[in-house]
């Protein structure tokens, strides 16, 4: 019995120092076990506290970094969006540029399908010296005209797919970083394929332009002297009193030597004595136009000689069947006279000249 009560009690025998009364003290073991159990329990918890609270200083620390980012990418964003208004902005002038130029020239509204350039848009020009001529050789004009647009900005820009979205007008602010950046690469892709279109649609103007430029040059619609008409193209009274004749040409007055001008660009294929027009140049403008310039008293150019619209050919006079110092002038297409005044009353080209 006492050896079973031993067992559950751990006695603890207290002798004070000096010569004083001893103390026993009996702890029943079941408590000892207690607190050793919560004492074990205690530096768990104290353990699983201790690392919990420094997962949360890390996520804290890692939320600051995040925030700190997140104001970062506002910022960022918030430039984009400045920089893609102004892209709208610059791409609205453009198009309005591209409208106006188009409208000019009268070509077609621009499409994905229509914008590209087509090929073989230069102007022909004759070949060899014919009245009939309208083979093609390689102009010999100063034609500059590819500053004119300023498409060149553009070139860098990437060409991609007309089917991006066009929902651009909607801000980036408000919005979460990734869907801020998702909707700023939209309207990104949308812009940039605009600017591919406007960039296409541009660069064919330029190039209409330029094929217009060159068939102006050769088109005989410059007066190769100023004076009076005194004799129109058709039928008419014969000067000599021959009767009924018919005119291929107009003849226009003025003072004798005055200076001849080429109405077009071309190669003479004639210059000397023509029956009945004396001294005269004929000059092959391309497309089948040839100009005939009659009764010169000098003639100043020479057969194969290319000359500039407006360039000086010869001068006023009598030569030939006239009745006085005047220019006879005539307009074949395809070897067949034409009223000269269809050309030089014309507007075709006026866009040009503005």
């Amino acid at each position: 019995m006492s050896s079973e009560r031993e067992t559950r009690h751990i006695t603890v025998l207290i002798v004070p120092d000096g010569a004083g009364r001893s103390y026993s003290l009996r702890i029943p073991t079941w408590l000892l076990k207690s607190l050793a159990l919560v004492l074990s329990s205690g530096l768990v918890a104290l353990a699983a506290f201790s690392e919990t609270y420094g997962e949360l200083a890390r996520r804290a620390e890692r939320l600051t970094a995040v925030e700190a980012a997140n104001a970062r990418l506002a910022a960022d964003f918030a430039q984009v969006e400045t920089q893609l208004s102004l892209v709208r902005a610059r791409l609205d002038e453009l198009a309005r540029l591209d409208a106006t130029l188009r409208s000019e020239v009268s070509l077609p509204p621009p499409t994905p399908q229509s914008a590209a350039p087509q090929a073989g848009s230069s102007a022909k020009l004759p070949r060899t010296p014919s009245m009939a001529s309208s083979a093609p050789r390689t102009p010999r004009l100063p034609v500059a005209v590819a500053g004119l647009f300023p498409v060149a900005a553009l070139a860098g820009l990437p060409a991609v797919s007309m089917g991006a979205s066009s929902e651009t007008t909607t801000t980036l602010g408000g919005l979460l970083p990734a869907e801020a950046g998702d909707r700023a690469l939209a309207e990104a892709t949308a812009l940039a394929g605009e600017a591919a279109l406007r960039l296409t649609s541009l660069t064919e103007v330029r190039e209409t332009v330029e094929a217009r430029i060159v068939e102006a040059e050769h088109y005989p619609d410059a007066w190769p002297v100023l004076g009076r008409v005194t004799s129109r193209f058709g039928e008419r009274h014969s000067p000599f009193d021959w009767g009924i004749e018919s005119h291929e040409g107009i003849d226009i007055a003025a003072p004798y030597g005055t200076a001849i001008h080429a109405a077009a660009a071309g190669v003479v294929i004639e210059a000397g004595w023509v029956a009945g027009f004396g001294r005269a140049v004929k000059i092959d403008h391309g497309n089948g136009l040839v100009t005939l310039y009659g009764h010169q008293s000098r003639v100043r150019v020479h057969v194969g000689e290319t000359v500039r619209k407006g360039e000086v050919i010869g001068y006023i006079g009598t030569s030939g069947l006239s009745t006085g110092p005047h220019l006879h002038f005539g307009v074949y297409r395809n070897g067949v006279a034409v009223d000269p005044l269809r050309y030089l009353l014309s507007d075709r080209f006026d866009y040009l000249r503005r």
